[in-house]
């Protein structure tokens, strides 16, 4: 296999674009694409991370509501593992937590998945190391209390004994290598 994913080749066959008999149309993109710009959206649904931020901000200008009856109302929803995070994903995540009307979040596991056979589920824990393991399997953000450098050791080749500072004495600097 190999090759560009079906909804990015034309040649698949893979619709991007359904005429509902209900006069509803659906369109599916590729953040990989060009952001479409000036649709009203009814629903505008992510799945995974965006390659393109700005298809967030066109869908959230797209989704504000006209005249609409509250129930109608427009809708986004983004189904993402917490290791791809986008920075505006993050902040939808934040609104949720901080209870705003505007924003609900949802964790779905897979180790209570009841559609997932247990043993595949094992399978799965077993194949990853400790730090993906909490992300993919428990659902803990990758940008949270994960190490940048895993190989950092404050009290090892990285560290030094702790000595009092004074400010008059003392410049502070700041070295930071992004290579290992």
């Amino acid at each position: 296999m190999g090759g560009e994913p079906a909804f990015e080749d034309r040649g698949k066959g893979i619709p991007r674009l359904l005429k509902m008999t209900t006069g509803w149309t659906v369109l599916f993109r590729s953040s990989m694409g060009i952001s479409p710009q000036g649709s009203h959206l009814n629903l505008a649904h992510f799945d995974e991370h965006l390659n393109d931020e700005s298809f967030y901000h066109e869908a959230v200008r797209g989704l504000v509501a006209l005249n609409e009856p509250p129930k109608w109302r427009p809708r986004g929803i983004w189904s993402a593992t917490p290791e791809n995070l986008n920075p505006q994903l993050s902040d939808l995540r934040e609104l949720a937590d901080t209870g705003s009307e505007n924003s609900a979040a949802f964790s779905l596991y897979i180790y209570n998945n009841p559609y997932v056979p247990p043993e595949e589920r094992q399978i799965f824990h077993d194949s990853l190391p400790q730090e993906l393991r909490a992300v993919k399997f428990f659902g803990e953000y990758a940008t949270v209390g994960r190490k940048i450098y895993r190989t950092y050791d404050p009290n090892g080749t990285h560290g030094c004994e702790p000595f009092e500072i004074d400010p008059r004495r003392f410049t502070r600097f700041v070295v930071l290598d992004p290579g290992t």
